[in-house]
């Protein structure tokens, strides 16, 4: 089970993070990203059923690790976004989940626009 102990899920991957890694060699980025797809694919492919548990907001990364649950309940005054798109990144490591949770059409609007989304419309 995924659950956060404070008022939101996840608020995606930390910016201060994100600019460092912005000054790293290509090498150093791919090892990153590397490590992120592993920790994905491991969730993803568990043998046992696995649940995500969200109140409060739900960006980037976070939705990307919702995605690899097999169950997702939110309540009712979460938010999800795929804010990436608005540092200028694309969810790459994440696409690949959030596409078979949500189908593509839905995943390439989200990707494209970092809107808010709610719990009646995730």
């Amino acid at each position: 089970m995924l659950d956060s102990n404070g008022k939101h899920f996840s608020a995606g991957a930390d910016l201060n993070w994100m600019k460092r890694m912005s000054n790293c060699s290509h090498e150093e980025n791919l090892k990153d990203a590397s490590m992120l797809t592993t920790m994905l694919q491991k969730l993803n492919n568990l043998k046992y059923p696995t649940l995500a548990v969200i109140k409060g907001a739900a960006f980037g990364g976070g939705v990307g690790l919702i995605s690899c649950c097999d169950i997702a309940l939110a309540s009712e005054n979460s938010i999800f976004s795929l804010s990436e798109v608005k540092v200028g990144l694309i969810p790459a490591t994440i696409s690949p989940y959030v596409i078979n949770a949500i189908g593509a059409r839905n995943a390439r609007r989200l990707f494209t626009s970092g809107e808010r989304f709610d719990s009646q419309n995730s």
